[in-house]
């Protein structure tokens, strides 16, 4: 376990890195590769419409560089693409120790996004929580969808710890930002 621990923080440390550089760039006035598409991909999970209160909380509250880290764990993370495509937790109970290091850190920065960073910046900035929140994810009511993620979060916990799994969640949460 402390070497899938390692591994995982290793991951998470160079996704930080990235992310950090990434940021510097955009300071030194660098210009992004950032797709405005791809950044907007992941709204298409929360039935993006223009009338999506969800949706359009999101794309006005969260910056470009969030988006995009989000839509490229969706494009390239087998569990949460198959999460978007109607696959449950169920389908991978007790298989999660058996993924990559990688690819369980992003699950658990796809938790933080959604059950966390999404929901503090409902609290911040929405006057209205309440209708927000009534949208689907990948065919599921938020609450429900952020209930199926707790499945993942709990099985990770248990493998790691609530030690180590709050410092990766911690880590994780580096990753999102709002518009100032």
């Amino acid at each position: 376990m402390r070497q899938m621990f390692a591994g995982l923080e290793k991951s998470l440390s160079n996704l930080v890195a990235e992310k950090m550089a990434h940021e510097e760039n955009k300071r030194k006035g660098a210009s992004g590769t950032l797709n405005r598409r791809n950044a907007l991909d992941v709204t298409y999970l929360i039935e993006a419409t223009s009338t999506n209160r969800m949706c359009q909380f999101i794309l006005s509250h969260v910056k470009k560089a969030s988006l995009a880290y989000v839509n490229n764990v969706l494009n390239t993370n087998p569990i949460i693409r198959s999460l978007s495509q109607g696959l449950k937790y169920e389908h991978f109970e007790g298989t999660l120790i058996s993924y990559p290091t990688k690819q369980v850190g992003e699950i658990i920065a796809w938790i933080v996004f959604w059950s966390d960073f999404v929901s503090g910046v409902l609290e911040d900035f929405d006057p209205n929580i309440r209708e927000t929140v009534q949208c689907c994810i990948s065919g599921m009511p938020y609450e429900n969808y952020c209930t199926e993620l707790g499945k993942f979060e709990k099985e990770i916990e248990a493998i790691m710890g609530p030690y180590i799994f709050q410092e990766l969640k911690d880590t994780a949460t580096f990753f999102f930002d709002t518009v100032e």
